[in-house]
């Protein structure tokens, strides 16, 4: 985590193994729910409940990097011009290229 924010390094000392709720969810979503699936996403589920201690201040920094992202995809919409009507993926794209 060389190189990372405090801000950031701290929200991953509270909220562990955030890919957990990724599969939770794909679990969820998935139109088919076998017994072993169940069991693996109440596991998944209960880990994450027992694990996620994240407080006000990391909530802060979230809303921080929100904030900054939704202002940067809303300057590149707004210096694409009229010429060029950029799709909400390209510009998350671009948003997200260290190419800029």
């Amino acid at each position: 985590m060389l190189g990372k924010s405090d801000g950031l390094r701290r929200l991953y000392g509270h909220m562990r193994h955030p890919g957990a709720s990724a599969l939770a969810a794909m679990l969820l979503l998935h139109p088919h729910m076998t017994l072993s699936r169940l069991l693996l996403l109440l596991t998944l589920s209960l880990y994450t409940l027992a694990r996620f201690k994240v407080d006000k201040e990391d909530y802060s920094y979230i809303r921080q990097q929100m904030i900054h992202k939704k202002d940067e995809i809303a300057d590149m919409i707004a210096s694409s011009g009229q010429q060029e009507q950029l799709t909400f993926t390209e510009v998350w794209h671009k948003s997200f290229s260290y190419e800029q």
